[in-house]
């Protein structure tokens, strides 16, 4: 095929479905939510847009908000949020509305589709001829792998990762060693550091092809590079070091001057100027030897075999087919379709078919990043173009195979549909494609009460400046609730890429509510919220390095299929952590094996969702009820309690000591018509405890 009429027309309509299948189909479901956006990180970056429109053209790279209180530096380089924040002021006159701030970073990922799109038909047109182009800009434009990554609402830059490596690949391809070229690759090289910093690994790639090639011209492009990217990696600063693999720093500056000095020497090289190659020769060694040992590119190799313990728990880090004890398909037959279980084998016969360079450079990028997608989720945004383009290749094959068997077109024509509808994986697409990822009604319910019902914090949209007061919250909760409820958080989504993870994880596995206590007091934060228990409390132990089994007991289970699960259930160490005592046992006293566990005396519970799921509390003074007895009476006191609906006793037992004396420490107060009761000995005395005394740490003494 290689001529395609209407190509202009058929490129416009293949645009026009790509735009439609990812806006109209979550355009209703979205609108039913205060934001139009999806899952935690694209809040954030609607975040750095509100605040860079409300600064342009300024753009935040720190934020008290996502790491109370030390604050932590962002670690996305900052194209992506700067042209969505550039396209919404230049939109709206340099007044745009949050709404409409939020709409603009909605749609802003689908036009990175469709730059995609496009980039794959040059490819596909570049490597074979203009049918394949076509086709494989169709097949990119419905395949969940790149749909899923570029929908309406999810404002990420997974989607501007994907046209940054296939521009890489396009001006690789296209290069015909001209002082332009070159040029043109190093702006590409840039824009695709500026948009995600993870385009080192592929300009690292292309590093390796340009040697073999025998390229020293290529010099100017990571020269160019390098220039571009100055101004943004000078100044980092990275929880690691300097030299940080998980940001714009001296590691990416350094890879590309490595990179133009051996260019360099190659260049002496090839024209027999042995001597002059000595003296930058013997620099790049000690160069090189020198950045080996940074703790920046020990920990990026770290993370591409995602060894961190916390990455490693992320949903899209995890194998895209491998789980422990068993294996899945639906997730690969969902993103790619059935062809991708024979994409190797079409890839060993496009090689073998083909050997020109343009094919090898095209099969080293495609085997790179189908071994990266199979190893992690998420790099599925990587793979799919290319992936279209290898299955475009080998339908192709299979077409003009029938067309000799049938001596006609219209056969061979409908079977190529229905090769076309598997590579989609039309079922599985159309009933996925209504999710939207958006907050659950009950989460954005909880942020809506703490914005309303807790005290307001300062500097929301000027985040060099500290606010009063900090939320502790599970490091996945962080984005959403710092955005709804303009409250900063103890730990965000950026997990262990800005300060305090560690301490705030902690806090869940403390076995103590003076540990707990102090950690809240390190940073600075009066509320809590939980939503969840067990995960919580797994996860948490894992992330501090510290075995899960110290906290939980595991259960094999078979059903009635035969098919085994896992019950999960803590025992009595992990029933005495504060995820535990404050989630499952609401703060209050409990017994375990025959011994009395006191209440949680400062924390007082302030909200719980219609499921009980979602809990908030207020780290409060607590009131002291104190009297005085015979010595070593039993004391009990007790409380009852709704919170929003949520019924619950809040109980405290102790002895008085040698002089009779008692002292409870309490977090609510209580009215006449819900007094405390304290049983005292044989006789029972009620207790009214106004809230000031709660709040201030006030005592009421008993008469």
């Amino acid at each position: 095929m290689s001529s395609f009429p209407n190509r202009t027309i058929l490129l416009a309509l293949i645009l026009v479905l790509g735009f439609t299948v990812r806006f109209l189909p979550y355009v209703n479901n979205l609108q039913d939510y205060p934001a139009p956006l999806s899952t935690p990180d694209p809040h954030y970056h609607a975040r750095r847009v509100l605040i860079t429109v409300n600064n342009f053209p300024n753009h935040p790279v720190f934020d008290y908000y996502i790491s109370y209180p030390t604050g932590g530096y962002c670690i996305w380089p900052p194209l992506f949020d700067f042209l969505c924040a550039t396209i919404a002021y230049t939109i709206f006159l340099g007044h745009p509305t949050v709404p409409q701030v939020e709409w603009t970073c909605a749609v802003y990922p689908i036009f990175y589709a469709l730059f995609v799109i496009f980039m794959t038909y040059l490819i596909g047109k570049e490597i074979f001829d203009e049918g394949t182009g076509i086709l494989s800009a169709l097949v990119t434009a419905l395949l969940p792998g790149t749909l899923y990554w570029s929908r309406l609402g999810y404002n990420d830059h997974h989607i501007a990762e994907s046209l940054a490596i296939l521009m890489i690949l396009y001006f690789l391809l296209h290069n015909q060693n001209r002082i332009r070229d070159w040029i043109y690759l190093g702006i590409v090289f840039g824009i695709g550091l500026l948009l995600w910093q993870g385009s080192i690994l592929f300009i690292g790639i292309s590093f390796v092809i340009l040697i073999v090639l025998r390229k020293p011209l290529s010099l100017i492009s990571f020269f160019i590079s390098f220039l571009i990217i100055l101004p943004f990696s000078i100044n980092t600063h990275f929880p690691d070091s300097p030299f940080s693999y998980r940001g714009l720093s001296l590691l990416h500056l350094s890879l590309l001057v490595g990179a133009a000095l051996f260019m360099f020497v190659l260049f002496l090289i090839q024209r027999k100027k042995y001597p002059f190659a000595l003296i930058p020769l013997a620099f790049l060694l000690y160069f090189v030897i020198s950045l080996l040992r940074t703790e920046g590119f020990i920990g990026g190799l770290s993370f591409i075999i995602k060894h961190d313990p916390w990455l490693a728990t992320i949903i899209e880090f995890k194998p895209l087919m491998v789980r422990p004890g068993y294996i899945i398909t639906f997730t690969a037959k969902h993103l790619y379709g059935l062809v991708y279980y024979v994409w190797p084998l079409a890839l060993i016969i496009m090689i073998l078919e083909n050997h020109q360079k343009k094919h090898i450079i095209y099969a080293i990028f495609l085997i790179f990043t189908g071994i990266m997608a199979f190893l992690g989720r998420r790099y599925s945004v990587w793979f799919t173009p290319l992936f279209a383009i290898l299955s475009v290749y080998a339908f192709l094959k299979v077409f003009d195979v029938l067309k000799k068997i049938f001596a006609q077109r219209t056969l061979p024509a409908l079977g190529l549909v229905v090769l076309l509808l598997l590579i989609s994986s039309i079922p599985v697409y159309i009933g996925y494609i209504g999710f939207s990822g958006a907050p659950m009604k009950k989460e954005l319910k909880c942020y809506k009460w703490i914005a309303d019902s807790t005290p307001p914090t300062s500097y929301y949209l000027e985040p060099d400046k500290k606010p009063e007061y900090g939320i502790m919250c599970f490091w996945s909760d962080g984005h959403e609730l710092m955005y709804y409820s303009h409250r900063p958080v103890a730990a965000s989504n950026f997990g262990n890429d800005v300060p305090n993870f560690k301490l705030a994880t902690r806090f869940y596995i403390t076995e103590s509510e003076s540990s707990a206590t102090a950690i809240l007091n390190k940073l600075n934060c009066r509320y809590i919220l939980f939503r969840s228990w067990l995960y919580y409390l797994r996860y948490a132990a894992l992330y501090t390095e510290v075995d899960p089994e110290h906290y939980l007991e595991y259960y094999p289970v078979k059903d009635r299929e035969g098919l085994i699960s896992t019950i999960i259930v803590p025992n009595t160490r992990g029933k005495l952590t504060t995820i535990s005592r404050l989630q499952y046992y609401t703060g209050s006293g409990i017994y375990l094996d025959n011994k009395f566990y006191p209440p949680y005396h400062r924390y007082r519970l302030r909200y719980v969702s219609d499921d009980e799921r979602i809990k908030v509390y207020e780290l409060v003074k607590g009131a002291v009820i104190s009297g005085q007895a015979n010595p070593n009476t039993p004391v009990k006191l007790n409380l009852k309690l709704e919170v929003h609906g949520y019924k619950f006793e809040y109980f405290d037992s102790l002895n008085t000591d040698k002089n009779g004396l008692f002292s409870f420490v309490v977090p609510y107060p209580a009215d006449s018509a819900n007094p405390y009761t304290i049983q005292l000995g044989n006789k029972k005395l009620e207790c009214v405890l106004p809230e000031r005394y709660v709040l201030e740490g006030d005592t009421l003494l008993l008469k």
